[in-house]
């Protein structure tokens, strides 16, 4: 599953956000939402997530989530209170970004982008808030 590889303890940050959102219908939890959309990435397109650690040398294809947005960026009942940002380095950013709308679980933006790196800085929003 997401982050269970050598660094990665993405899962275990989410199911802790998970696990505050307990008594709340589950399709309004967002926290649930990320640990889905983490997951279809992971098994359906083979992109791997982490926890961003800038001390360690990022890897081309892998989604690095910061540590800090999980903590903030969502409410004690697991709804989405701020954009989740998601770094990457990939070949083709828009088609990363295009998966992830096409999943429906969130919005995702560019935010920045380095076309000499690939490197790539994307920004999750709720879907209800674009309606």
């Amino acid at each position: 599953m997401a982050g269970q590889r050598k660094g990665g303890d993405l899962e275990t940050k989410l199911n802790e956000l998970y696990t505050l959102s307990l008594g709340y219908q589950a399709k309004a939890n967002d926290a649930q939402s990320l640990y889905d959309l983490l997951n279809i990435l992971l098994h359906e397109h083979g992109f791997d997530s982490k926890m961003f650690d800038e001390s360690v040398k990022a890897e081309q294809g892998v989604i690095y989530v910061l540590q800090e947005h999980l903590e903030n960026c969502f409410g004690e009942n697991g709804k989405q209170i701020a954009p989740v940002s998601m770094l990457i380095e990939h070949e083709s950013v828009s088609s990363f970004v295009e998966i992830i709308n096409s999943t429906k679980l969130f919005f995702a933006t560019l935010k920045e982008c380095n076309e000499n790196t690939k490197q790539a800085h994307i920004e999750l929003h709720p879907i209800y808030s674009q309606k």
